[in-house]
Order: C-alpha cells, then sequence, then structure tokens
C-alpha cells in the first residue's frame, strides 16, 4: 500500500501540495466518469455513498487522502478507465488511426494527466520526455501536473549545438534519424517518456539509447496507441499504453 511519505517524494513538490493534488485529481476522474455513469452506479464502485459522491464531483467538498486513496484503488479494481478514453479513437476506412479529437480535448487532457498522475506516485520524476507532435499537448499537460521539465527529441535537428544522433532503420530500407538535446546532468534525471504511437520496439529504442547517454533513467514509457506485442516481449522497461491494436 502507497504511504503518504511514498506520495512525497514524486516530481518537484513536497507534503501537502502534493497531497492536495493527489486528492484533486482523484475528483476529476469523478467528474469525468460521471458522463458515463449515474451516481447510484458510481456510488457502488468505490462505495461512497450517493450524497457525498455528489458533493465531490459538484466541487461542494473534496475527500480526504486516505478516502481519495480508496477511490482510486476501487476504480482501479472495476473500471478500465483506458477503454473508455480510447473509445474515441477511430480507424478510418483507409486504416489510419484518428486520435486527434483526444489530444485536443482539454477534458481528455486533464483526465490523461490525473490518471498518469496517480499511477506516477511514488516516484520521483524530474523530466517528461516527448517527440515533437501533437503527443506533445498530453506531456505539457503532465509537465504541469508533476510539476517538471520537458524534454522534446524530434526527427529534425533541435534549436541547440549539441545533440545526440540515433537512427532507426524502417521497412524496406529507410534509415531515420532522431535527434536528442544533450544535456549536462549534474544529476540524473528521472523520466518518463511519452509517445504517440509505437510501431515497433527500434524507434522506443533508440530514443532510450539517446536519453542514457544524457545520464537518463527512464522509469515508464506510456504511448497513446501500441502496435502488436513486439515492443513489450522485446524490451525491459515497462510500457503503458491506451489503445493496443
Amino acid at each position: 500500500m502507497m504511504e503518504l511519505s511514498d506520495l512525497e517524494v514524486v516530481g518537484e513538490e513536497r507534503g501537502k501540495a502534493r497531497i492536495m493534488k493527489y486528492r484533486i485529481s482523484v475528483v476529476e476522474i469523478l467528474r469525468f466518469l460521471k458522463q458515463y455513469y449515474s451516481y447510484k452506479e458510481l456510488s457502488q464502485i468505490v462505495g461512497i455513498d450517493e450524497t457525498t459522491l455528489c458533493r465531490y464531483i459538484r466541487g461542494s467538498s473534496i475527500p480526504s487522502f486516505e478516502k481519495a486513496r480508496n477511490i482510486w484503488s476501487r476504480l482501479n479494481e472495476k473500471l478500465d478507465l483506458s477503454s473508455i478514453i480510447f473509445k474515441r479513437i477511430n480507424i478510418s476506412p483507409d486504416g489510419l488511426l484518428e486520435y486527434l479529437n483526444v489530444l485536443t480535448d482539454p477534458v481528455i487532457l486533464k483526465v490523461l494527466s490525473s490518471k498518469l498522475y496517480l499511477e506516477l506516485s511514488g516516484y520521483r520524476i524530474t523530466k517528461i520526455v516527448s517527440k515533437d507532435n501533437i503527443i506533445l499537448s498530453l506531456a505539457t499537460v503532465l509537465s504541469m501536473y508533476l510539476n517538471t521539465g520537458l524534454f522534446i527529441v524530434s526527427d529534425r535537428a533541435p534549436l541547440t549545438k549539441e545533440y545526440i544522433v540515433e537512427h532507426v532503420i524502417e521497412p524496406p530500407n529507410r534509415i531515420r534519424t532522431i535527434y536528442i538535446p544533450r544535456i549536462q546532468a549534474r544529476k540524473r534525471e528521472e523520466v518518463i517518456i511519452i509517445w504517440d504511437i509505437i510501431k515497433s520496439p527500434d524507434e522506443i529504442s533508440a530514443v532510450i539509447r539517446g536519453l542514457e547517454k544524457n545520464r537518463m533513467y527512464i522509469h515508464l514509457v506510456f504511448s497513446l496507441i501500441l502496435l502488436g506485442d513486439e515492443a513489450l516481449s522485446e524490451n525491459k522497461f515497462q510500457i503503458k499504453y491506451l489503445l493496443k491494436i
């Protein structure tokens, strides 16, 4: 079970600020779920009477840390929050994945960030790593939740004099270059990677190699979409995802 002291080591915030944000994040998720469930149904899921639940969702009060932790535990046990969100992701008739509406919806961005924030409780995170495309919207919101820096990798040379270059071979014989800004870290950076689509382990492995040259330790990779099981089976790092195809 997560202890209060575990929560206090996350990101750059400490003590009461971190605890308050945890409690508010749980309420944000309850508000989102109210679009899909009645008060009665939510009450049965989280084990709280409807009147109290109504006060939380309407903003009249917020749960204590202990109650918030219990609510989050029961939601994880009884609901798949990701499955509700990925219903917003469509596959077009020609096979293209359409997820722009997820990453441009401020409510979804807030709920995803709240979910990741709660899952990262107990970790020390100093940087959020992302690529320079639409997934940057989620990475930016999450970095604000965690009060951490944002670190961007790119397929184009970054606006910095020094960078690390990694290469990815893509079928049939295309070589893609990934640019990772070089930093002079006084101490080890501890990061999570936020990605849009992981098609194979090669791309994300190249990114991790470059980050490790910067003395960055990767706690977690979160991808909006994961194509197949190859990345899960061939890499040692932990991958979470919203939708697997």
